[in-house]
């Protein structure tokens, strides 16, 4: 497709939160051909997951209109539209969350609301019919954007992905050597205190004392020292005698 000022517009998506209802309405801006870009307007559910109160027959309701870039300029500059629908700065004028009535419920999509130069998008109701053919020509051009992207409706998105899962596996594998590595430190260590410890208690056995081969007898409790030093004096005058 040939790049035009609508290309920026090109498959842009937004979630608007009614003020009044707290239902969640879903924009999508699309290309519809080179020269036509189309705003389609659904009901998604409530805006709270848990409420009770949601009648499940709003879904599936559709507002959808088109323009060219001439049309669309007499309204709203491209850019304008563009910023205002990143940054959510949209509003959905004219429902009242009643139950269906017939295909006239006209729906409002202001620009910029609180800027005094807010723009209005007027999104008539689809019927059943229209509202599946808009959904069907929708999904078909994602799918022809696809195709475009290596079948990727996001492919900035999968590539990001891509990149950070590799990032992250590049850290595990590095944080696995790393505990390792530090595994077989911890081996080392223990062979090194293992010899350690041998080598210190060699050192025990060769630092301490060789004990007397003919140790003194052991004085008896009941023998006084003083009788075992006459004895020894006799057996020395003894000795002398001979």
């Amino acid at each position: 497709m040939v790049s035009t000022p609508l290309t920026a517009l090109s498959f842009l998506t937004q979630k608007i939160i009614h003020s009044k209802t707290g239902h969640v309405f879903l924009l999508y801006c699309w290309l519809q051909d080179e020269t036509t870009v189309r705003v389609d307007l659904t009901i998604a559910g409530p805006s709270n997951a848990e409420s009770q109160d949601f009648d499940t027959q709003l879904l599936g309701r559709w507002w959808s209109n088109a323009w060219s870039e001439e049309e669309l300029t007499t309204i709203v500059a491209v850019d304008t539209l563009v910023e205002n629908i990143v940054k959510g700065e949209l509003l959905v004028r004219g429902w009242s969350g009643k139950k269906a009535r017939k295909d006239e419920l006209e729906l409002k999509l202001v620009v910029d609301p609180k800027s005094e130069e807010r723009a209005m998008l007027a999104l008539p109701e689809c019927s059943a019919t229209e509202a599946f053919l808009q959904q069907k020509l929708l999904l078909n051009g994602m799918t022809e954007k696809a195709q475009t992207q290596s079948c990727r409706v996001f492919p900035e998105t999968a590539l990001g992905v891509r990149e950070d899962l590799a990032e992250l596996q590049a850290e595990v594998s590095s944080a696995n050597r790393q505990l390792k590595k530090r595994d077989r430190v911890i081996e080392e260590l223990k062979v090194q205190l293992e010899t350690a410890n041998e080598q210190l208690k060699e050192y025990v056995r060769e630092a301490a004392p060789a004990r007397p081969t003919n140790p003194q007898p052991r004085i008896p409790a009941n023998h006084s020292k003083a009788a075992v030093t006459k004895k020894r004096r006799l057996v020395q005058k003894v000795e002398y005698e001979d």
